[in-house]
């Protein structure tokens, strides 16, 4: 099985797993107690701007310590993060409107439309790397995508975008952190 943490998007290759129960979810749960699933029953999962939603206080290193649980030997995780590094450089140009500053504070901050699109946690690359080496992940690496789902893993940042949202196709700053990891084939 192949697990799609947080998905909003139907594909047929992955099962959706989320807080919220909806239409296209598969299985409701949060990813810090990840019990309904057995130890090395998933493939791989996929979990694309979830963790900053996690607190650094033991959420975070619990939900990782899950992915690790799940995941068959040699099984591979895809994550994707905020970029706060990125969010904070480009929040402190000298020639953004304030109506720019908010909508990158948002992308640091979270949307905050519900009770769970609240960010805990800021990441770097070497912030989120670091986490997944505590918890046993390893060959960690950064890619530039997916290509898996059409989600805030593609996205750039273009603050003045008139629409307020988040530019997909010029070539802008990644706003996002992708990274790679596997659980430990032994």
């Amino acid at each position: 099985m192949k697990l799609h943490v947080g998905g909003h998007q139907k594909h047929p290759d992955w099962k959706i797993f989320d807080i919220a129960p909806s239409d296209i979810t598969d299985f409701v749960g949060t990813c810090t107690d990840m019990s309904q699933f057995p130890a090395g029953s998933v493939e791989e999962i996929y979990a694309s701007h979830v963790l900053e939603h996690l607190s650094h206080n033991g959420e975070l290193e619990c939900a990782l310590r899950e992915f690790l649980r799940v995941l068959k030997p040699g099984g591979r995780i895809r994550i994707s993060v905020p970029d706060f590094y990125e969010i904070a450089r480009a929040f402190c140009a000298d020639d953004l409107t304030t109506g720019d500053r908010f909508k990158l504070s948002r992308l640091a901050f979270g949307g905050q439309r519900n009770e769970y699109d609240l960010h805990k946690i800021g990441f770097s690359y070497d912030i989120l790397q670091l986490f997944l080496q505590e918890v046993g992940f390893c060959n960690i690496s950064r890619v530039d995508h997916f290509n898996l789902f059409t989600d805030a893993s593609m996205g750039k940042v273009d603050p003045r975008r008139q629409d307020g949202s988040i530019c997909r196709t010029i070539d802008g700053m990644r706003f996002s952190i992708n990274a790679i990891a596997y659980k430990p084939a032994v």
